[in-house]
């Protein structure tokens, strides 16, 4: 395992644990490397120090060496990069937090703001809202805004189209 310290395009820092270096430039190559700030994918490595331990006293006292365990074949097959890339990304780590989580949050924060730079806010007439537009009663529009799991239900059966999304408050950093 290497742990790299990255940096994104908005000087986000953040480090993660990688299999190796060909799996960080595989993550990279398929654009699934990401800021868990700001979702933002060009991530690039930071300048860090190299983490050099202690030399052993004696020479006899030094681990025997094995041999770097590499595939066969110089490169990998795709499929094996993508199941490496999502190995390497169950283990990614930044300090603590689980990086995927930050990465999930960052999505769902900038699926906030597209709604709310794209859509109306109609508050808690949503189910009103969405029921006229959808029988024509209203101009169509895109809305967004808080119904009960019983209106949401109801509007379902009624055909009427609606999508629950995860809310999750903004970050004013």
């Amino acid at each position: 395992m290497i742990k790299y310290a990255l940096k994104c395009a908005c000087s986000h820092a953040f480090d993660a644990w990688f299999r190796d270096a060909d799996a960080y430039d595989a993550l990279v190559a398929a654009g699934q490397l990401e800021c868990p700030a700001c979702g933002g994918a060009e991530v690039k490595k930071a300048l860090m120090a190299p983490s050099i331990g202690r030399a052993p006293r004696a020479i006899e006292e030094r681990p025997a060496e094995r041999p770097a365990e590499r595939p066969a074949s110089p490169a990998q097959p795709a499929t094996a990069a993508a199941a490496d890339s999502e190995r390497v990304k169950a283990a990614m780590t930044a300090g603590g937090v689980d990086v995927r989580r930050k990465m999930l949050e960052a999505k769902l924060r900038a699926l906030r703001a597209q709604v709310e730079a794209t859509a109306e806010g109609v508050g808690d007439r949503f189910a009103t809202e969405a029921r006229a537009i959808h029988e024509g009663e209203a101009p169509a529009r895109p809305i967004y805004g808080d119904a009960t799991p019983d209106e949401v239900e109801a509007l379902q059966e009624d055909g009427v189209p609606v999508a629950r999304i995860p809310w999750i408050d903004r970050r004013d950093d």
